[in-house]
């Protein structure tokens, strides 16, 4: 049976019903910096997939929890053990299935079958699914929206997907739910990091992120609002984080039984100890490298899938692979764009409104100002946009961040005047961030080459 992608994207929403979530690394801090209840970087979970196939013509690629059986002619079917999972369960099961079966053969340029292409596509749709719910989570989560989903938010799903309102939507609003809600350490870890960096402005930051002045350079992008941007411009996440609890406080599972279920909302986990500037970079180094995992999935597929066509010399798999390509770009760069501006564009901004803030609380008087407060108030902006490698920085493509910076930084030369300025700069390096775009050619996946301030002329 041939699966169209229009097809699969219920069949999407029934996977996310599907297997246990992992749970790797353990709490800690690193080099004790953290404290208890904020974890190790989450390492992406790993399946042990295998593939197999009958006398029928049937293939299976599997791991002890999911399934997709296909033929050559099409997907067949795909199957879950259990009724408790959550997008990462998924995107682990996907990918890994990926690696296994079609990885070889894209890097190689073997000609597919009708059935491994729809696979491929399947993959492709999970991988574009994750990326942007992480994006929504982190939104949510930084906007405070998270507390009460609106309940027309899931007829919304089910009226554009088709899905009816049985006991298969019901146990699908519970999975949905489960990233927040089973202890999955990814999870707790964003809630963190959003509890320690949400502001009182944090919606205004997104409207202006967004904005025409300033959003990306495309008329598509332009919205009144962010959350038309960053949940509603989505109409297949629509759904996530929905409070599925019924009278009963309990969800039908696969077999039509009921279990219990609580919907748990760790929006800021409560903690002995308050974090320091350092804490708070090394926590938001965190949230970066493990979300890396995921970017760096999709890329995988992106590369893999242009090395096939160059190097194919079937006709039907170029144009397959080409077609499918061309759509999965489509999906990535709203994807990047939108995950860019959650988790790097907006701390970045928070950092130049704290350094601001520590400016205009160093003027003491209207004549006189603590010059040396407001160099340390900028070795903190340094400390905490320079972590992990730049990679706040290299990944920072937005517009808006690039003029909140340009107004900071104009704001404390005007404070500490031209020679003190230049005694910061020998002190800690001050981003160039005059051309907001990305300098690597790469329109998706590219990184900003880092560039400082020159002494000169500044």
């Amino acid at each position: 049976m041939n699966i169209s992608l229009k097809k699969l994207i219920p069949v999407a929403f029934l996977l996310i019903a599907g297997c246990r979530t992992t749970q790797s690394g353990s709490d800690g801090g690193i080099g004790g910096e953290l404290p208890d209840g904020v974890s190790n970087v989450v390492e992406q979970p790993k399946t042990a997939v295998s593939l197999s196939n009958n006398f029928t013509g049937e293939h299976r690629v599997a791991d002890s929890r999911m399934s997709i059986s296909f033929r050559d002619t099409g997907i067949e079917r795909i199957t879950i053990a259990d009724g408790s999972a959550d997008i990462r369960d998924i995107q682990a099961f996907a990918i890994t299935a990926y690696r296994k079966l079609l990885k070889s053969k894209l890097q190689n340029g073997t000609p597919l079958t009708k059935g491994e292409a729809d696979v491929l596509r399947f993959i492709c749709f999970v991988q574009h699914i994750a990326l942007a719910n992480f994006t929504e989570y982190g939104y949510l989560r930084l906007t405070g929206r998270i507390a009460n989903p609106p309940k027309a938010i899931v007829e919304d799903v089910k009226n554009k997907q088709g899905v009816a309102d049985n006991s298969e939507m019901r146990l699908l609003e519970q999975s949905v739910a489960n990233f927040n809600s089973n202890s999955n350490v990814l999870a707790r870890l964003i809630d963190r990091w959003a509890g320690e960096t949400q502001r009182d402005d944090a919606n205004d930051i997104f409207a202006e992120i967004v904005s025409p002045r300033y959003g990306r350079k495309k008329d598509s992008a332009f919205v009144a609002r962010p959350e038309e941007f960053f949940m509603v411009a989505n109409p297949l996440l629509l759904g996530l984080y929905v409070n599925a609890i019924d009278d009963e406080n309990a969800i039908k599972n696969q077999d039509g039984e009921y279990t219990g279920f609580e919907y748990m909302l760790i929006f800021n986990p409560q903690s002995n100890q308050n974090l320091n500037n350092k804490q708070k970079a090394l926590l938001w180094g965190r949230v970066a490298d493990s979300l890396r995992f995921y970017s760096g999935d999709c890329g995988e597929l992106h590369r893999d899938m242009a090395v096939c066509i160059q190097k194919t010399s079937d006709s039907w798999t170029k144009r397959e692979i080409e077609d499918l390509r061309i759509e999965y770009s489509q999906w990535l760069e709203d994807d990047f764009y939108k995950f860019r501006e959650v988790y790097y564009a907006y701390p970045f901004i928070c950092e130049c409104r704290k350094l601001d803030e520590r400016i205009q609380e160093a003027r003491h008087t209207m004549w006189v100002n603590n010059k040396n407060q407001m160099e340390d108030a900028t070795m903190m902006f340094c400390e905490a946009t320079s972590i992990n490698g730049n990679a706040m920085i290299r990944n920072l493509n937005s517009r808006y961040a690039a003029k909140v910076y340009a107004d900071t930084i104009k704001e404390l030369k005007k404070r500490v005047g031209k020679r003190k300025f230049k005694e910061i700069q020998e002190k800690c390096r001050l981003w160039d961030l005059d051309e907001p775009e990305f300098d690597i050619d790469d329109d998706i996946f590219g990184l900003r080459k880092v560039k400082y301030m020159t002494k000169e002329g500044n």
